[in-house]
């Protein structure tokens, strides 16, 4: 039986979708961000100019009972400053999305830091440490 979502609902702010598969009890969403530029973690200044791309991937809520993994493709950019010792930097995600080298969501980090206060340190670490079945592949 089909499932009908909107896939807005399930992308948190600041990224466009590319795709959406539904994979048995998966729903993977590939998106990338919105913004044209990014700011070299050094030395602030902009840069439009793309080195690479790669894959992350991070868990987030689920859909309808369905786990859901975001494929978000991250680019690196060129710093054009003279003066920066970083030549390469990956660009950086809004903290509300994900954070820096997070695999979760902020939304789905909050609820499982709620269980984990609400299940106890036993029961909450072992959750806390599970892996999302949807990002497994």
């Amino acid at each position: 039986m089909p499932t009908n979502f909107r896939v807005s609902s399930l992308i948190p702010t600041g990224l466009i979708v590319d795709s959406v598969v539904q994979d048995g009890d998966a729903i993977i969403v590939t998106a990338h961000a919105g913004a044209q530029m990014a700011m070299c973690p050094l030395c602030c200044s902009p840069s439009q100019r793309v080195h690479s791309r790669y894959i992350r991937q991070v868990s987030d809520l689920p859909c309808s009972g369905r786990g859901v993994c975001l494929r978000v493709v991250a680019r690196r950019f060129c710093c054009k400053a003279p003066q920066c010792r970083r030549q390469i930097f990956a660009e950086r995600f809004d903290e509300t999305v994900f954070a820096e080298r997070s695999r979760r969501t902020r939304r789905l980090e909050c609820v499982v830091h709620h269980l984990w206060l609400g299940a106890g340190r036993q029961a909450g670490g072992r959750l806390r440490q599970a892996p999302n079945a949807a990002c497994q592949q």
